[in-house]
């Protein structure tokens, strides 16, 4: 009867043990799920963050700002949904939301700076052309205006033409001051490409013709036919960018 009684309760402790073990493994699996999925979406805010710091100094506008931190916000809530003890994120959720209700920095309300070498200017261009996929790519995620999104990329659309146009008559002035002639007029001929795709009839682009004008005027005698050089590359991209319609946008929005 002491061996039977014995038997059964090693077994009850062997079934007890499996049984414990089993249900801590699950909990530790949980527990690593639940630190992936906050990690994963701690990762999407601070993307979202520090592109939105990246061009504090930048003029891209209002809309943009609230876009990205909009986002920022989206992945600090789904974060805190799984895991509610993140203090630091609902910390940095309440200073959100006066940021998105108020975007705008002093940076949007002056001119951009197109001062620089051509090969500057061509890194900001990547720099605003990154930032216009992002924007394209966030904007029908859950939670993002969508009506903003696409104010946001109208704007920097024709943020990325006037810098193209610049950056061409940048290094046009370049070459005409290394006396390569041919080159500069290429350019220029480039620049008042895009730029006739603007609004004629604003100041801006007539006070940019008129500067065009002068410039050829100075090195007209001295070429015959224009040529190409290693700034072509944004001519062939266009000044349009192929981020599909900013109306997409208001398509129906896929579920995460």
């Amino acid at each position: 009867m002491d061996t039977t009684f014995i038997i059964i309760s090693v077994v009850i402790l062997l079934i007890g043990g499996v049984a414990f073990s089993g249900y801590f493994q699950f909990r530790e699996q949980q527990k690593a799920e639940k630190r992936q999925k906050v990690a994963k979406l701690r990762f999407r805010a601070r993307e979202g963050q520090e592109l939105h710091d990246a061009f504090f100094e930048e003029p891209i506008g209002p809309n943009a700002r609230k876009v990205i931190l909009q986002y920022v916000e989206r992945n600090i809530r789904a974060a805190l949904q799984v895991d509610p003890n993140q203090q630091d994120l609902r910390q940095s959720l309440e200073m959100l939301a006066q940021k998105i209700n108020s975007p705008e920095v002093p940076a949007d309300s002056q001119k951009m700076n197109y001062s620089g070498e051509p090969q500057e200017l061509m890194n900001r261009l990547n720099r605003i052309r990154k930032l216009m996929k992002f924007i394209h790519r966030i904007g029908k995620v859950p939670g993002i205006d969508m009506s903003t999104a696409s104010q946001a990329l109208a704007y920097l659309k024709q943020l990325y033409l006037n810098m193209q146009i610049r950056t061409f008559m940048i290094a046009g002035q370049q070459k005409q001051a290394e006396k390569n002639a041919l080159h500069a007029m290429q350019y220029y001929d480039n620049a008042k490409k895009l730029l006739l795709r603007q609004n004629i009839a604003k100041p801006e682009t007539q006070e940019l013709l008129k500067e065009l004008e002068r410039l050829e005027s100075e090195i007209k005698n001295e070429v015959k036919a224009p040529s190409f050089d290693d700034l072509e590359q944004l001519d062939e991209e266009d000044s349009s960018i192929d981020l599909g319609d900013s109306n997409d946008l208001f398509q129906p929005k896929k579920k995460w």
